[in-house]
């Protein structure tokens, strides 16, 4: 299968995926807002905050090995994939195993309800609902193990499908505790705990018909030829974006809260939430993408790569603004129907997040290239330097202008980013930043409808 076919399927899958997600994102809004009080969700939404940092337990180490486990898989025999897919896996489920066993322990010690200044769930239901959650979020990177073993094979669309059921599933499950039985948030984090241990158990399953199986269990002795320490290091800079994405989304959710009070937390994370459905078009390209570059990292393959660049920068870029227009004119009407008219509409702050979506559209797509293919130091450290200063100048803002001031703080890191990673060009493809730029002045109709075509296409020979 060539580069452009697998791309092709992953891209197909993963906007199934994200468009299931942000169906999941607007029902699970519009359910606890019409059923939980308005105050209780913006604790929700503050406790289901915290959690969402132990994505970053991995120290960046799980991505790195993702990319040798794909680079083996393109150059070296089956023996060498599945013997690093071993020690790979069990050494992030050894690393897992003890954060879990530490949360277990001091959960219910930290006294997570003073920190946060939260009124309304006692401090019980604030322990239990950040350890399930927590619970959750491990799980959920240890899954990525599974994507990578998927990925090595070819098949990275597979775990996007997967994620599409669990999505639907989660949604199901929230309309069903919370709607119908008004079940609390201890409930509802409990539900989606199970639901995403079963999620990790079929994508194994399915992994394992794929013929790739950790032949290592947790407690034996790993392959000692094989070291880690290369991937930890390389993995220690690829979390920095991560981290990155961790300030900007929770760190102002939390600075919301202690600024100000869960009701600004509620009106400033559904306007975001809304803003981002337009980046959820970029990741459609930028996912499948970051799965494709760890596969093109030959000399040969440059020329491919870098046609593959520009075309998805073009395309995700005037799709965006296709987005923003759309949000400009519907915007407020959606808005209202979306929340039942329970959360006030901010015109000015939904325009300043918008901007930030334009942004992200023309700085994605190089970045994820950077990390597919581990060159990705100069976009890092940026993305984490201007997160922090972004942040900074929200909470600097924050006093005058209230979740105006956060927006605006949160959408210069995207900017500054954007001139970043269009001067880093140089390094990952054969194109001049003048090319590029001059480039995405002009609309992607040919390319957007190839895309159709092809679609079309590959929907009526499955037909047939």
């Amino acid at each position: 299968m060539s580069s452009r076919d697998r791309l092709f399927k992953s891209s197909i899958a993963n906007s199934a995926s994200l468009i299931v997600r942000i169906i999941q994102q607007l029902l699970l809004v519009t359910i606890l807002v019409t059923v939980w009080p308005a105050q209780l969700y913006g604790e929700w939404l503050v406790v289901s905050a915290i959690p969402i940092f132990l994505s970053l337990a991995d120290f960046g180490f799980v991505l790195a090995g993702s990319n040798e486990l794909s680079r083996r898989a393109t150059s070296e025999n089956k023996k060498s994939v599945v013997d690093f897919y071993s020690t790979y896996s069990v050494y992030f489920q050894r690393w897992s195993l003890l954060i879990a066993t530490l949360l277990a322990g001091f959960a219910f010690i930290l006294p997570i309800k003073e920190w946060m200044s939260l009124e309304v769930m006692s401090a019980t239901e604030v322990s239990t609902v950040f350890l399930l959650l927590s619970l959750s979020a491990l799980i959920s990177q240890n899954s990525l193990t599974l994507v990578a073993g998927l990925r090595s094979k070819g098949k990275t669309h597979y775990g996007l499908w997967i994620r599409v059921l669990l999505a639907l599933l989660q949604t199901a499950l929230a309309f069903i505790l919370v709607w119908v039985f008004k079940a609390s948030p201890v409930s509802l984090a409990a539900g989606m705990l199970l639901l995403t241990l079963g999620g990790y158990w079929f994508e194994w399953l399915v992994l394992k018909r794929l013929g790739l199986c950790q032949i290592r269990k947790l407690y034996q002795p790993l392959n000692n030829e094989i070291s880690m320490k290369p991937y930890l290091f390389s993995g220690l800079e690829m979390m920095l974006i991560p981290l990155a994405q961790a300030i900007i989304l929770q760190g102002s959710i939390i600075l919301i809260a202690k600024a100000l009070d869960p009701i600004a937390v509620v009106i400033f994370a559904t306007h975001r939430t809304f803003a981002r459905l337009g980046s959820s078009v970029v990741k459609v390209f930028a996912n499948p993408l970051l799965s494709e570059a760890g596969l093109l990292q030959s000399y040969e393959d440059r020329p491919e790569l870098t046609k593959i660049v520009t075309i998805l920068s073009r395309v995700t870029f005037w799709l965006a603004l296709l987005m923003v227009g759309g949000f400009i004119l519907l915007g407020s009407w959606i808005y209202t129907l979306w929340t039942q008219g329970n959360i006030s509409f901010d015109k000015d702050l939904l325009l300043i997040l918008l901007a930030g979506v334009v942004a992200e559209s023309l700085w994605q797509i190089v970045t994820v290239v950077r990390m597919g293919s581990n060159r990705h130091r100069p976009v890092a450290w940026g993305y984490l330097i201007f997160a922090v200063l972004g942040l900074i100048i929200a909470g600097l803002l924050v006093i005058d202008y209230g979740i105006l001031g956060v927006a605006l703080g949160v959408t210069l890191i995207d900017i500054a980013m954007m001139i970043l990673a269009i001067w880093s060009l140089k390094g990952v493809v054969d194109i001049t930043i003048r090319e590029f730029v001059w480039g995405l002045a002009k609309p992607p109709i040919k390319e957007i409808n190839q895309l159709l075509q092809k679609a079309l296409k590959r929907g009526s020979n499955n037909a047939n």
